[in-house]
């Protein structure tokens, strides 16, 4: 797996209800919850707990999500990059604008079933993450949830070990403990949901 690849995916209740296990009504509980938007937009703050290294490696930017085109990620902090996540590939931006892809689905076995796992927990698409996980739900009756999951056997099991998801609107925080024993905290924030289709300039950086 190359180094851009390792940097995005390392780079989404009342204490009296018990935690229960997944069945497909809970997750269509926790779905009714979830704003469907055709673009969102918003800002994260991601932190990387990497063995090896004493303090977490933390990480600031803005993101897009296109339920047709897929998810732009723009990191502002420490270090800007841009990297364009969809279906079938990942593609990082250069200095000269254009898209360089870094890995595609036909050629690494796992990668699309992480890129509509990443793309399920930013837009919420709970079918999707009920075909690859199993695990157990909490729904407050204010309309907060959280989901703690684990991966179903297949390609996700060589990447996750445990994935933590919680929001109400929309999906808040991801938390994932990946299959080297490395950490990751995302929190979203600051969501946008008009214009309701991805401005000119939006989409040119899709391209």
């Amino acid at each position: 797996m190359n180094h851009v690849l390792r940097q995005w995916w390392k780079p989404w209740i009342l204490a009296c209800l018990a935690m229960n296990p997944v069945h497909a009504g809970d997750f269509d509980a926790v779905a009714d919850r979830v704003e469907r938007t055709p673009v969102l937009r918003g800002t994260f703050m991601q932190e990387k707990a990497v063995e090896g290294f004493r303090n977490p490696l933390r990480s600031t930017g803005r993101f897009i999500v296109a339920a047709d085109r897929g998810v732009l990620w723009e990191t502002v902090s420490p270090f800007p990059s841009q990297i364009v996540v969809s279906q079938d590939r990942i593609a990082s931006r250069q200095a000269d604008g254009s898209l360089r892809v870094e890995a595609e689905a036909s050629r690494q076995p796992g990668l699309a079933a992480i890129n509509t796992t990443f793309f399920a927990l930013i837009s919420g698409d709970f079918d999707a993450l009920e075909a690859r996980f199993e695990g157990k739900v909490t729904v407050r009756p204010d309309g907060r949830w959280q989901l703690a999951l684990t991966p179903k056997p297949g390609p996700l099991v060589r990447a996750l070990s445990a994935l933590h998801v919680e929001g109400a609107r929309f999906v808040e925080q991801v938390t994932l403990d990946d299959a080297q024993g490395d950490h990751t905290h995302i929190e979203f924030a600051d969501f946008v949901v008009e214009p309701h289709a991805l401005t000119e300039d939006e989409a040119a950086r899709f391209d």
